[in-house]
């Protein structure tokens, strides 16, 4: 089963993702706001009887579910209690399992009304299969998997695309001892590493919170 790289994303992509598939799920437009201290709003939506409900996202790489659970009862929960919101939903890139999610209701009751508006990565994941017109729009969580990318091309995602085939493959990584391809070169063609040039993107720090940066 094809699994994608939501680390790819960074903080503002990874917002901007989850707004899209909570729109999708609840069937309506999930407003986003710009960057600055949020008091836990990262996206709003209006309820039955125009009540409002918010989205909030936590984009954690590689982290655990305990040091979230954590962050979340010290610093999240009594935003949310303040803000008295409708529905609450909540949205990290963090795996999750029937456990934890039971936990993460019950540490925002009443306010998250079912153990569904708790979605981790594997809802995530199940969610970029479902919907490859959304992952398409995405690059960064195909371009690294030459799987993903197989399935995309069958899938003439890659014809509607914006991306020529060789921007694409300049960004797979080289074979072990090999220099990396770059968009111009040609097949056969090799080329000595480039000194001096920084990598395209630098991961965050493991295990600690980024989500939309504010608090």
């Amino acid at each position: 089963m094809t699994s994608y790289e939501l680390s790819r994303l960074n903080d503002k992509e990874f917002e901007e993702f989850a707004m899209q598939l909570v729109g999708v799920a609840i069937g309506q437009k999930v407003e986003r706001f710009k960057p600055g201290k949020d008091q836990g709003v990262d996206g709003r939506f209006f309820a039955v009887g125009a009540a409002e409900g918010i989205v909030q996202v936590k984009h954690w790489n590689r982290a655990s579910v305990k040091p979230l659970l954590g962050y979340l009862t010290k610093k999240e929960v009594a935003k949310v209690a303040a803000l008295k919101p409708a529905r609450y939903i909540f949205v990290t890139s963090v795996a999750l399992s029937r456990v934890n999610k039971q936990a993460i209701k019950e540490a925002f009751t009443p306010y998250i009304l079912a153990e569904t508006d708790v979605i981790g990565n594997e809802d995530i994941q199940d969610f970029l299969r479902d919907h490859p017109s959304i992952a398409q729009q995405h690059y960064k969580l195909w371009l690294a998997s030459s799987e993903i990318l197989g399935l995309v091309n069958n899938a003439a995602i890659i014809g509607r695309s914006a991306f020529k085939m060789e921007e694409i493959l300049a960004f797979q990584p080289a074979p072990r001892g090999l220099p990396a391809r770059r968009a111009g070169d040609r097949p056969g063609r090799s080329r000595g590493p480039r000194r001096g040039v920084r990598g395209l993107a630098r991961r965050g720090n493991a295990d600690r919170p980024t989500g939309s940066g504010r608090e």
